[in-house]
């Protein structure tokens, strides 16, 4: 053990473990700066976890806490791995260890022993900076100098906002390695890696005296992350982030099967994956979110999907933005994309008023994908009411943010078409989509132009636009940012 007779603030600390005069483990710990633990409860729930101001002992920060470097153990003396570590805050005078893990390198085996602590999401401000008033007050006051705890609230906030951070925070006080966790072997199998599943697997892992010892998660196409490499389609979750999810280290602490579930077979309580294969469990914890049904009710599956249900049929060219291969079949530059810039005979069109379909709407515009060529078509709202289905719309009736949405739409040659059902699919003779029905619910009333628009339409007629004038390219930002 490295020692000295005045303690400094980067001070290390090294015990080697020996048995029958053999070296079998090493344990390296860093005193922290004063600063450090402050930088933890800016940008980690540290408080959730744990008491800060009862660790500080003697009235001064960070006195009970540690940072724990390196730690390397023989595996034979695995289960002495707590009374090592107690061993080691009692030797420092300490009373709370944490450790900060690197996830893009190897990771240690330890964090199994300690409690991994949720990063804080940052305050989601502006990003567009306004231009200064020409008019401004006390503007000769001289501006104050930052203090040195200005400058540390500084370099907080830009660690909390750094969106390329990877490290995940563990920590553990001594009074919970006196404690052994109780093992809970029972198998736990969550379906969907929704917020409602992310969130539930979460709390359990957040039980410092329990240790989960089979826990599953059912995710088709994976986590959210996992599709970080494709340009944005469909809507993500809004409770995690893809920093958020990776630095909770879920994959490391649950088992993620990348695989469909088609049935339950509660009499050998058993999940009956799309292969074939079974699942067994003892709590089945069903959590997939609420999904687009449009399909499902004209007994079509997405054609991302591998396994076809009983009764369903699947269609060339249809596909849900519940699919988890939406992103591989619209992926940049693909079969499916290339025929919607090139081939003048292919349209998509985009059914919903969900969320999800305005993003399906944008991921085709990034997708380099023209908008004359996208159709969107809003089902009307007293039709969901009068089927009893959960309402998912994005907007209110009448919503201002729906209007201008619609407006920037139409302003880039994208046709939206409002209060119409879809009743059925048309195929080719190949099984090919070519063409949809659709139920008008606007009682066959066509609302009348206003008379500005009826002249422009009428200009456009005597004098036509050039194509590219009359379809332009580009996203909605482009086109509905206001001008400066």
């Amino acid at each position: 053990r490295g020692c000295s007779g005045e303690r400094k603030a980067s001070e290390l600390e090294v015990f080697v473990v020996d048995f029958d005069s053999q070296v079998v483990g090493l344990i390296m710990l860093q005193m922290p700066n004063a600063d450090v633990v402050d930088r933890l409860r800016c940008c980690y729930h540290l408080d959730d976890y744990l008491l800060v101001e009862h660790h500080e002992t003697g009235g001064f920060s960070n006195k009970g806490h540690v940072r724990l470097l390196h730690w390397v153990l023989n595996p034979l003396f695995q289960k002495y791995t707590r009374r090592l570590l107690q061993g080691a805050l009692r030797i420092c005078g300490k009373t709370a260890l944490f450790l900060e893990t690197e996830l893009k390198e190897s990771v240690s085996s330890i964090y199994r022993e300690l409690l991994q602590v949720a990063p804080r999401r940052p305050p989601q401000l502006k990003k567009i900076l306004r231009e200064p008033p020409k008019v401004a007050s006390f503007c000769n006051i001289e501006e104050e100098l930052p203090t040195e705890e200005d400058l540390r609230e500084k370099e907080r906030q830009q660690l909390l906002r750094n969106l390329e951070q990877t490290k995940a925070l563990s920590i553990v006080a001594k009074k919970l390695l006196s404690e052994t966790k109780i093992p809970v072997n029972a198998r736990i199998v969550v379906v969907g890696a929704s917020d409602c599943g992310l969130s539930f697997l979460e709390s359990l892992l957040s039980i410092p005296h329990l240790l989960f010892n089979s826990l599953t998660l059912l995710a088709p196409g994976g986590l959210e992350y996992h599709h970080a490499h494709h340009l944005p389609l469909v809507a993500g979750t809004a409770a995690y982030s893809h920093q958020e999810l990776r630095r909770i280290m879920l994959e490391l602490r649950v088992r993620i099967l990348d695989s469909r579930m088609v049935h339950i077979d509660r009499q050998q309580k058993c999940c009956i994956l799309h292969d074939g294969s079974m699942l067994p469990y003892d709590y089945l914890v069903v959590a997939t979110g609420l999904q687009d049904d449009a399909l499902h009710a004209l007994k079509i599956q997405s054609m991302g999907v591998e396994h076809v249900t009983d009764g369903y049929r699947r269609v060339n060219g249809a596909m849900s933005a519940a699919d988890p291969s939406i992103r591989d079949l619209l992926v940049e530059g693909g079969t499916l994309v290339k025929s919607l810039i090139w081939n003048p005979l292919s349209y998509a069109v985009v059914y919903g008023r969900s969320l999800n379909a305005y993003c399906v709407v944008q991921g085709l515009l990034l997708r380099k994908v023209p908008a004359k060529k996208i159709i969107l078509v809003l089902p009307s709202r007293s039709q969901e009411s009068q089927q009893g289905d959960i309402s998912v719309n994005a907007f209110y009736e009448g919503d201002e943010v729906e209007k201008k949405i619609h407006h920037i739409l139409e302003t880039m040659g994208l046709k939206v078409y409002e209060g119409y059902r879809l009743l059925g699919i048309q195929q080719c003779t190949r099984g090919r989509l070519k063409g949809l029905i659709f139920e008008d619910h606007n009682g066959g009333e066509v609302v009348p132009l206003p008379a500005e628009e009826t002249a422009e339409r009428g200009r456009e007629k005597r004098f036509p636009a050039p194509e590219a004038a009359r379809a332009p390219m580009g996203i909605l930002e482009d086109f509905g940012a206001s001008p400066a």
